[in-house]
Order: C-alpha cells, then sequence, then structure tokens
C-alpha cells in the first residue's frame, strides 16, 4: 500500500512539473517582440549597438508646451525622430504625455484658462476650465492625427504612449498646497475629470484606425 501510495505522489509531482515547465515555455514563447530591458532617455540621442541584443526600447518624455507653441502651431518632429531611430535600431518606442503642470503651453493662459500657484511657487493650468479642456482634446485630436499620417513601419515601433494628465505622470494635479484655494480640486472630481481626460485620449486615437 505504502508503494502504491509512493508511486502515486510521484506520479502527481510529475505531472504537476510538468505543467509549470509548458505553462513557462509557454509564457516565453509569447513575449511580446518589445519585452526587454528598456532606457529612459528624455529624448536624447544615445548609441546602444552593443546593446541592440536585449535592448527591448526607448521610453521618452513629451512636453505638450514644446509640441504646440500655439493654438495651429504643432511641432511633432521629435516623434518621428525618435520612431526612426527606433525603427532603424530595431527596438520600440513609448513615451508619457505631460499635459499638466509647467507642461502646459504658456499661449492657453492668454487665451482664457488661468495660471494658478502652489505655495512653493510652482505654476499649473486650471484643470477644470473649460478653455483648458478643449484645448487638451484638440491636441490629443491633433497628435493622433499626426500619428495615424506617419509611415506605417514607424508606428510599428510604438509600443504604447502614456498619457500624463497631472504635475507629470503621477494622480495628482499639483505638487503642493494651493496658494488659492478656490482652485483646490476635490477627490470626487479629480476622478471626473481623470475620466474624463482618458475618454478624450481614448476617443483621439480610437478616430484613426492606423493607431
Amino acid at each position: 500500500m505504502d508503494t502504491i501510495v509512493r508511486l502515486m505522489c510521484l506520479a502527481f509531482l510529475f505531472a504537476a512539473l510538468s505543467q509549470v515547465g509548458s505553462a513557462e515555455a509557454d509564457y516565453i514563447t509569447k513575449r511580446p517582440p518589445y519585452a526587454g530591458v528598456w532606457v529612459n532617455t528624455f529624448g536624447k540621442a544615445f548609441d546602444f549597438s552593443p546593446y541592440h541584443h536585449f535592448l527591448g526600447g526607448e521610453a521618452g518624455r513629451l512636453q505638450w508646451h514644446k509640441l504646440q507653441t500655439g493654438p495651429d502651431t504643432y511641432h511633432f518632429e521629435e516623434i518621428e525622430e525618435a520612431l526612426t531611430r527606433a525603427n532603424e535600431a530595431g527596438h520600440y518606442w513609448y513615451c508619457e504625455l505631460w499635459t499638466g503642470h509647467k507642461w502646459a503651453p504658456e499661449w492657453i493662459h492668454s487665451n482664457g484658462v488661468p495660471k494658478i500657484f502652489d505655495t512653493a511657487g510652482g505654476d499649473y493650468p486650471y484643470y477644470l476650465d473649460e478653455d483648458y479642456r478643449k484645448y487638451l482634446t484638440n491636441f490629443f485630436d491633433a497628435l493622433a492625427t499626426y500619428i495615424a499620417g506617419l509611415p506605417k513601419d514607424l508606428r510599428d515601433r510604438i509600443a504604447f504612449i502614456q498619457p500624463g494628465f497631472g504635475s507629470t505622470g503621477d494622480r495628482q494635479l499639483y505638487k503642493d498646497s494651493l496658494a488659492d484655494p478656490q482652485y483646490e480640486i476635490d477627490g470626487e472630481t479629480y476622478v471626473a475629470y481623470m475620466k474624463e481626460a482618458t475618454l478624450a485620449w481614448y476617443g483621439a486615437f480610437e478616430a484613426h484606425p492606423e493607431t
């Protein structure tokens, strides 16, 4: 009887190990091509040729004020440059887009968006202002349209794009307490704003099958 129990235990253990091995092999074969080590370049060009065999991609940071210097003036060249660099090197690219805090373009403040300050002197757009939300949505639309118009081999080098609606990409709209408390945003309103901004971001890209 003991022998039978031991054999059954061994059989069970063998079956379990076989499943683990199979699952691990299955996981490895399904890794996306952009999996691997990523480097944060902040948009600067570096020579990664010695590391191409394990480099997954390049992580960049886009700042709204650099990409749109006027209501109808866009400068998306750095996106194409980053994607061209990634395409030639054989790796991928993702970026985080900064739209709040000091990353918002100055022209929006002369076009109706209040500029507010925290107690440390940092400046921000008022996120709930209707003009700000309109300008932000229009910018998302322009960015998605631009990316949709890029050659396919460049678009294919985008692993993903991360929107940053607040001070950077974190979950806070302000870095510090505000000098003028009337602009404070409570938790419920904050969540509603983030939902609205996320849907605007999604809608901009959903409008272009190429993206």
